[in-house]
């Protein structure tokens, strides 16, 4: 959508100084050459379209990797994909904003008192810019089994995608 937007922008610039250009000059530019200035504007480049592939591997790698650390309730295993402030709300614990070391230690202590039993993520949200992945599962509390729903979400952060939200209700 964002690459789209920056498109639409810029083929209004190239009209607009083509307009421009001929009310002052009294002179246009060669069909051909609209052609070859509007061209790069209208289609997709194959490298555009390469990286945003190379991204979806990259974001399901990560979801993937968090989802391992939820199966086997060991936070350390996503650890180094928190984001610099991460959204977690916990099942019965305070949800808040949390540093990426907070959010680690949080984590920690969550899943040494809901030791998970199964877990998978269902559904994957291919959204450009906030990939998201949902999933149930059962963990023991106390000797008793709950179900629980999980909510984890990427963002980019310098460059990279980290983990921006952690629920689990």
């Amino acid at each position: 959508m964002g690459n789209f937007i920056c498109r639409a922008i810029l083929v209004l610039v190239v009209a607009a100084f083509s307009i421009h250009f001929t009310q002052g000059q009294q002179k246009e530019f060669p069909k051909e050459r609209k052609k070859d200035l509007l061209a790069p504007l209208v289609r997709p480049q194959p490298s555009q379209e390469v990286d945003s592939a190379a991204q979806e591997r990259v974001q399901r790698r990560i979801l993937n990797q968090v989802q391992s650390g939820i199966s086997k309730g060991d936070a350390s295993l996503f650890a180094h994909h928190l984001g610099p402030q991460v959204y977690l709300s916990l099942k019965g614990a305070e949800g808040g904003y949390y540093s990426a070391n907070q959010a680690f230690y949080v984590l920690q202590n969550f899943f040494s008192t809901h030791r998970p039993a199964s877990f998978t993520f269902s559904t994957h949200g291919e959204i450009e810019e906030n990939p998201f992945a949902t999933g149930r599962g059962y963990f023991s509390v106390r000797g008793v089994r709950e179900s629980v729903q999980v909510y984890v979400s990427l963002t980019q952060y310098q460059g990279r995608w980290v983990v921006a939200e952690f629920n689990v209700y």
